[in-house]
C-alpha cells in the first residue's frame, strides 16, 4: 500500500523536474527563474532517483539522521528544491501560493523522513534561508539573469 509520504515525494518529484526545467529554459519567466528552475530541476531528479533507485547502496532508511544524510537523495533533494525556492521567495513571486505549499510539502518530506530530528531539519531551513539571502544578495547587486 502507498503511504502518504510515497505520494508526496513522486509528486514532488514529477513537479519539480517539470517546473524546473520549465524555467531553467525559459518558459516561466520571473527574477532568478533560470537560476532557481535548475536548482529545482536538480533537487526533482534527485528525488527521482531515489524514487526508482534499487541500488542497495542507497537505502531507504526509516529515518535520516545527519551521519547518514549523505546516503538519501530524497532529503538531499528536497534540500535543493528548498534552496531554489527560498531564491524564489525573495523576488515578487513570495505572493505565489504554489510557492509556499511547496515549501511546506518539501519542509514536511524532511520531517518525516527525519523523524523530527533537529540536525537535518536545520540543514532544511539553512537551505531554505540560505537561498532567500542569495536572492536578496542577487537582487541588491544588480545581478539579473536571463535565458537568451
Amino acid at each position: 500500500m502507498t503511504t502518504h509520504l510515497e505520494i508526496s515525494t513522486h509528486f514532488n518529484a514529477l513537479f519539480m523536474i517539470i517546473v524546473g526545467a520549465l524555467k531553467a529554459l525559459g518558459f516561466l519567466r520571473h527574477y532568478l527563474s533560470p537560476l532557481a528552475g535548475s536548482l529545482e530541476f536538480i533537487g526533482g531528479i534527485m528525488l527521482l532517483i531515489h524514487i526508482i533507485s534499487p541500488n542497495p547502496s542507497l537505502p531507504k532508511q526509516r529515518y535520516v539522521t545527519v551521519n547518514n544524510l549523505k546516503n538519501n537523495l530524497d532529503v538531499q533533494g528536497c534540500i535543493c528544491n528548498l534552496l531554489a525556492l527560498g531564491i524564489i521567495l525573495s523576488t515578487g513571486k513570495r505572493r505565489s501560493p504554489v510557492c509556499w505549499i511547496m515549501t511546506i510539502l518539501n519542509l514536511g518530506i524532511v520531517s518525516n523522513r527525519s523523524g523530527g530530528s533537529r540536525g537535518v531539519m536545520g540543514f532544511a531551513v539553512a537551505g531554505l534561508i540560505g537561498g532567500f539571502t542569495s536572492g536578496v544578495i542577487a537582487r541588491v547587486a544588480g545581478v539579473d539573469i536571463e535565458v537568451s
